[in-house]
């Protein structure tokens, strides 16, 4: 589990050995991921790779001829004689290139969203919050409570803000929810409760000041719980979790967690007829909350697992 402590310390090291540059690439070698901008030479994170694919127009090529790198390595260098300029955000201090973005993207360190958070007290949920080179969560612990009209759970509310400064994500913030029953993580997709901000302007925590009052609306996410809750059978039987909610419903969790899941279904509530909406969605969040170990995975599996609630 991430500590708050390690989420900051990589925030602060951010701060002061990545940097930006706008360059033409000089030459980019295929076999090596590694890059020239004004004859200085950089490694090049995966994900980065992929960024500068897309800048040149080869977004989908080095899939399709992975395995014949002279080709490859042929149609980068014809794209190269007629690109523009880039943006390139990189590690100064490892010499790897961390984004490839246009011109007008505006990066906005993890570290100032952080200060941001503690600027208003937030109170920040560790088990939930983690950083990557991609995107960082910061969940606050819950501040309001909600019961639910069935079943008398008990929601807690509070704020998560999530921000990227390698242009896989954009500033943002959602409301931060549990079910304080078995401190299950749960997360609303609704557009009126998410807001996000694309990295283009230099006033980003400003207006994120100004969403986060606005899209605060536990009342929405209550009505969604509350229709999950009087649904009909979803699944008769846990085992057949891949077949009945997965697959028919294209939710995009991968089938090996499923062998984790099946057993939270002991814990779960049953109707008559087997699993509803709800009890469903509480086996998958049960599952990422107590049992996956990786935090964004985690977040990931409770984002995708939504889906089941609005069904």
């Amino acid at each position: 589990m991430a500590k708050l402590a390690d989420i900051e310390r990589e925030a602060y090291y951010r701060r002061d050995n990545w940097k930006e540059k706008e360059a033409k690439v000089d030459r980019f070698d295929v076999e090596t991921n590694s890059v020239s901008l004004n004859g200085e030479s950089f490694s090049t994170a995966e994900s980065a790779v992929r960024q500068l694919f897309g800048r040149i127009g080869l977004t989908n090529t080095p899939k399709d001829f992975e395995n014949d790198k002279e080709f490859l390595q042929k149609a980068v260098n014809r794209k190269l004689e007629s690109q523009g300029v880039n943006q390139f955000i990189y590690d100064e201090r490892k010499g790897e290139i961390k984004a490839v973005m246009s011109t007008d993207y505006v990066r906005l360190p993890d570290y100032k969203v952080i200060e941001y958070a503690k600027s208003r007290n937030m109170a920040i949920n560790e088990q939930r919050s983690f950083i990557s080179d991609n995107i960082m969560r910061i969940h606050s612990e819950s501040i309001d409570k909600k019961t639910t009209s069935q079943k008398g759970d008990v929601i807690g509310f509070g704020t998560m803000l999530f921000n990227g400064e390698t242009g896989h994500t954009s500033l943002g913030t959602s409301m931060s929810i549990v079910r304080l029953a078995c401190t299950n993580g749960m997360l609303s997709r609704q557009a009126l409760t998410m807001a996000r901000l694309t990295h283009r302007s230099d006033d980003l925590l400003y207006k994120l000041d100004k969403n986060i009052i606005s899209i605060y609306k536990p009342d929405e996410f209550m009505k969604t719980i509350d229709h999950a809750m009087a649904s009909k059978p979803l699944l008769a039987n846990p085992n057949d979790l891949v077949e009945e909610v997965f697959k028919k419903y294209k939710l995009e969790i991968p089938q090996y967690h499923a062998e984790g899941i099946i057993p939270q279904f002991e814990d779960s509530t049953k109707v008559e007829g087997g699993y509803n909406n709800y009890g469903v969605y509480n086996a998958i969040t049960r599952y990422a909350t107590h049992v996956v170990g990786a935090p964004e995975e985690s977040h990931n599996i409770i984002y995708n697992a939504y889906k089941v609630l609005s069904l």
